[in-house]
């Protein structure tokens, strides 16, 4: 397993004196990109932008001046031809985001590059290493390819319920219309089996709402939960459960909003008959109370009620159910390739889907990327892949084949939705062999390609994937296979959309962790624990017979008895299957699903499985990991590790918000939250290049941001969540300084700010809000939610005035400034007192009326002291949600209460950062209190254990406790500040990151009475300097007074704290502890 993103004090002092030293020759630039990406296929760009950095020690070191050759050959680069571009010698300090400048590029293109820079002396550097960018398909005339599909049908039985009713329990003499009170009811159903006969079929198709637990005969069969889960039926097959003559249905029932309804149908099928279906209606017996040995087939049961008809399934307070058939197989394609036999320079293959894709010629796997392509709104864009297949290739007969899975297009995803997008998912697929002497061989997708069914007999993210390794073709594709009996793909006339390129790094394999421990929680059930929560799939390796079904079931907790916690996943039974084909130890691992999970219960095998049964396969968009933290106290390194692991888990393809419910969307709340912590921790730049085009993508034509993105729900215009639109696109031009993605944005960030203003009253949001979700999972808090919208509209407007000005847009900028103040002004009427206090006075109403700059004077004064009081009042303990978390601990700090923000970071009791960290919590926890000693788990319908937004503490402890963060007011960490924070009894604390200009880092220590400072500043950049002493004749600089150190600049003291400013290079400071 991979460290967490941690780093000893020790190895990061010695870290900084030993990266990247300038060489006799000068500065050498590394770390070469084109629009943020190594090597990438596939550019757009008419001016792609490059990318470097240069790394030395010595102090004051900066570039001066850059050089630039492109070339369309390696041979001509190598002989400093630039016949693409030949920048010259160009005076800039600008490592980043440097604008392609020579001739127009080409579909295909090949540009292969390098450069050179001058230091501080004038003096050049030696040329980098060579990289390179290769331009996509720019012009639609370029895919020849057509859209075909792959139709196969559904193995599965259909879980409609027509001709079931909508039943429930009501208390005698009530109003029967309106069912039992809240919380659980019980119902029962006698079915007989036929003693002298072995049924084929024995199903029960079921759904209820919201959550239940199903037994027969009295042994608890499954449980299903969570809020809206009910729209989602589920076949169970009986079975295995069954007895000759008299069985018994039992289920408790729950719903904690109204009463508990349950709609059913039993499906018996004897050999060589009919099916007999028996549904749900007045037969089934209820009760309010459960009573001993309820569930068992021998209680009698003659005291409960007739079950309560309400409506057929479809109608009543239902309405319709996803009840179409949710498992299909997934096909496999081919097409025969025909290489001459003369030299290749290149083959590409270019490819995207309706759906998920996964390649193969030859043999072989094509890429590493898992879930291909990524996530889009279909009916705007797809992204296409591409790949370089030219090693796989080989003269003569060759095969490209391909599987193809439903994916986010025609699959359940959150929010209820299936087949969200479209019916069946396509494939568009383009190989183009290039040939040196420039002849060009072209294999489409189109009617010439074969199809059959593959081996995966169903694949669903919620759902799991289903392996029947009997059905495995070996050479599916490999030349030489007979493919005669395959039927032909149908073209599909697909509507015309933008094919854009992948953008971002793609999801892949990132980690493997092995199981630490196998527990068997009920006999056949064997649980692992691989020691993390983590997201992705399970590699399993088992020898069995012929025919035996391995189950693997995922959850991210166990219940006291040791067995697998559920009930939170809701309609998302997370199940996968596996078929095993006999003859050895059989290796296999799922494709087309993914799974939030640190235990696996694996059941089916004969005898107990080995502990490497179950691998876990990391899945996560590919984002480089930029930042490291650590400090003297165990608790927050494991809290900085939960960071971590919920960022890497719920960045796949869309920042989601957690991976293992049916949910699983791109939250904009959750989004915008983060977002800072986020850039802290990895390089997002790629990542939300990409998701901020899903992002306006979703927005509403009169201007709103959605509640998700891409759009999977109708909800627009929610405080906080659509303000998303404008927050993260701000938050990325500043950790990265990419005016270009700032540009793009723009029009979209002030639409939204014109529809907030169009929907206030008075600049007063008072309607209009969308879902209006509050101050999300907040803890006896009740935050005013007309004041959050309100308080969001004027954060969001002052961003786009800041925007305007970054982008030299001086009447827009003037025009928002003033649109901020008007705002504040109706904020400060509406909502502020006389004493200082706010409506609502909770945490969160201070912290976004500080954060967001809507006080002044003695009103902010008074605003911090209430704060303050509200804090201590609950003995040290927080009660923000989702709104006000991200900003608790900054809004401290820049209001000069360290004391309070460290007995806020450091409390482990509930509610608390630390409390999930004291119970073991290996992610960040959705709610405070998913789980505590007392109540045990919180309600199932809305209880992740992997989700990121309460982590946004981790930017605090990366700028204010390790003390690196950037100028506020700058971009791109051209300008640092380096003020550590003490407190709390934490002795040492370090971080360090990889910023878009170079390494910055900082360590501190205490070691007897001295304060000692390590730090690093990029070339290029200045940094300023905060050390807790007032007397700078007492500090010293590598050993040396700093008085002798001519080149940093005292700029004074400021609350008792001394003030420096720096240029690049690695320092060391020390001063006596104040």
């Amino acid at each position: 397993m991979k460290p967490a993103p941690t780093l000893s004090i020790c190895r990061l002092f010695s870290l900084l004196f030993a990266v990247g030293l300038t060489t006799a020759h000068g500065l050498t630039p590394s770390y070469l990109r084109c629009e943020y990406l190594v090597d990438p296929l596939g550019i757009h760009e008419a001016a792609p932008r490059l990318s470097w950095v240069t790394e030395s020690d010595s102090r004051g070191e900066k570039q001066t001046a850059y050089e630039v050759l492109v070339s369309s050959s390696t041979e001509k680069l190598a002989k400093n031809e630039g016949d693409l571009w030949a920048s010259g010698k160009l005076a800039s300090d600008d490592n980043a985001h440097v604008p392609y400048a020579g001739k127009p590029l080409i579909s295909r293109q090949n540009c292969y590059w390098k450069t050179r820079v001058w230091d501080r002396d004038g003096k050049p550097g030696p040329w980098s290493s060579d990289a390179r960018f290769e331009m996509g398909l720019l012009d639609a005339s370029d895919w020849k390819a057509e859209w075909i599909e792959a139709p196969l049908e559904s193995g599965e039985l259909p879980t409609s319920l027509s001709g079931a009713k909508w039943i429930w329990h009501a208390t005698p003499g009530a109003d029967q219309t309106k069912g039992s009170p809240l919380g659980t009811c019980y119902f029962r159903y006698h079915f007989q089996v036929p003693s002298d006969t072995q049924l084929d079929l024995c199903a029960l198709t079921i759904t209820v709402d919201d959550s239940y637990t199903l037994s027969i005969n009295g042994k608890e069969i499954t449980k299903v939960g969570g809020k809206d889960s009910w729209r989602n039926p589920k076949n169970i097959n009986l079975l295995p459960f069954i007895t000759k003559g008299d069985n018994v249905i039992a289920v408790a029932a729950t719903n904690e909003a109204t009463a508990a309804g349950l709609c059913a149908k039993l499906t018996i099928k004897l050999p060589d008959k009919d099916r007999v279906i028996l549904f749900s209606d007045k037969n089934w017996k209820t009760s309010d109370k459960a009573h001993a040995n309820w569930t068992s087939i021998s209680f009698d049961d003659q005291a409960w009620q007739p079950a309560i008809e309400i409506a057929p399934s479809g109608q009543g307070v239902w309405g319709a159910l996803n009840d179409k058939a949710t498992k299909f197989p997934v096909p496999m394609l081919r097409a025969d390739v025909k290489v001459a036999d003369k030299s290749v320079a290149k083959a590409r293959l270019y490819a995207t889907a309706l759906g998920l894709m996964d390649f193969h010629v030859n043999g072989s796997r094509v890429g590493d990327q898992v879930l291909a392509p990524e996530w889009t709104d279909y009916r705007v864009r797809c992204r296409y892949q591409v790949y370089d297949i030219t090693p796989l290739l080989r003269p003569g007969a060759n095969v490209l084949a391909a599987r193809l899975a439903h994916g986010w297009y025609s699959g359940r995803i959150g929010n209820g939705n299936y087949q969200f997008w479209g019916k069946s998912p396509a494939l568009l697929a383009q190989l183009e062999v290039t040939y040196t002497d420039g002849s060009v061989e072209r294999v489409v997708s189109d009617a010439g390609w074969r199809f059959a069914p593959s081996a995966i007999t169903s694949s669903d993210f919620m759902l799991g994937e289903d392996y029947d390794a009997r059905m495995d073709v070996a050479d599916w594709s490999n030349p030489g296979l007979d493919d005669s009996s395959w039927k032909k793909a149908i073209v599909r006339n697909e509507a015309k959309r933008p094919l854009d390129p992948q953008v971002m790094e793609p999801a892949r394999v990132v980690d493997e962790l092995k199981a630490k421990s196998i527990t068997e929680s009920q006999p056949g059930k064997w649980v692992f624990d691989l020691g993390q929560n983590m997201v992705g799939v399970v590699r399993l390796k088992v020898a069995a017979p012929v025919g035996t079904k391995v189950t693997l079931r995922h959850a991210e907790i166990l219940n006291n008895d040791g067995s697998m916690y559920l009930a939170n996943l809701r309609g998302a039974p997370s199940i996968d299957t596996y078929i095993c084909k006999g003859g050895g130890t059989e290796t296999w691992q799922p494709a087309f699903t993914f799974h939030g999970f640190r235990y696996v219960e694996l059941s089916g095998l004969p005898t107990k499985p080995a502990l490497d049964a179950v691998t876990g396969l990391v899945w996560s968009s590919d984002t480089p990991q930029t930042g490291e933290f650590s400090c003297s106290d165990a608790r927050l390194n494991q809290l900085q590790s939960n960071i971590w692991w919920g960022q890497r888990g719920n960045y796949l393809s869309v920042p989601t918000d957690c991976p293992q419910r049916d949910e699983r969307l791109g939250w904009m709340g959750d989004a915008q939250v983060f977002v800072r912590t986020a850039t802290g921790n990895a390089d997002v730049a790629a990542f939300f290049t990409k998701w901020l085009v899903d992002v306006d993508d979703a927005q509403t034509s009169e201007g709103a941001y959605t509640d998700v993105s891409p759009r999977a729900g109708s909800s627009a215009g929610t405080p906080a969540w659509a303000d998303a639109g404008v927050i993260c696109p701000w938050t990325i031009y500043q950790a990265y300084g990419d005016s270009r993605l700032l540009e793009s944005h723009y029009p979209n960030m002030a639409r939204w700010v014109e529809w907030c203003r169009s929907h206030s009253q008075g600049l007063i949001r008072v309607k209009d809000r969308g879902a209006d979700y509050g101050d999300w999972l907040s803890q006896g808090a009740n935050t005013p939610k007309e004041l959050i919208g309100t308080a969001y509209f004027a954060y969001s407007t002052s961003l786009v005035a800041q925007a305007a000005k970054a982008l030299g847009k001086a009447d827009d900028a003037a025009k928002y400034q003033q649109l901020f103040k008007d705002i504040k002004a109706a904020f400060n009427s509406k909502y502020v007192k006389p004493d200082g206090r706010i409506e609502g006075d909770t945490q969160s109403v201070y912290l976004m009326a500080l954060k967001f700059g809507l006080l002044d004077g003695e009103a902010k004064s008074q605003a911090v002291q209430h704060l303050v009081a509200d804090i201590a009042g609950k003995n040290n303990h927080l009660s923000t949600g989702f709104v006000g978390v991200s900003y608790l601990l900054p809004v401290l700090t820049a209001n000069q209460q360290d004391d309070m923000a460290f007995k806020l970071l450091l409390q482990d009791s509930f509610p608390s950062w630390l409390f999930s960290v004291k119970h073991g919590a290996t992610t960040i926890w959705e709610r405070w209190d998913g789980w505590t000693p007392d109540k045990g788990f919180q309600s199932p319908s809305m209880n992740s254990f992997n989700h990121y937004s309460l982590g946004s503490c981790g930017e605090w402890m990366y700028d204010s406790l390790a003390g690196l963060g950037q100028d506020p007011s700058g971009t791109g960490w051209k300008h640092l500040i380096i003020h550590p924070r003490i407190g709390g009894g934490i002795n040492h604390a370090s971080y360090r990151l990889r910023t878009i200009r170079g390494t910055a880092a900082s360590a501190w220590k205490i070691d007897n009475g001295q304060f000692i400072l390590d730090c690093k500043v990029p070339v290029g950049s200045t940094a300023t300097v905060v050390l807790p002493t007032a007397v700078a004749a007492q500090v010293l600089e590598t050993k040396r007074p700093l008085t002798e150190m001519k080149e940093i600049r005292v700029n004074g003291v400021v609350d008792g704290k001394l003030h420096l400013t720096i240029e690049s290079g690695t320092y060391q400071f020390s001063s006596p502890m104040p």
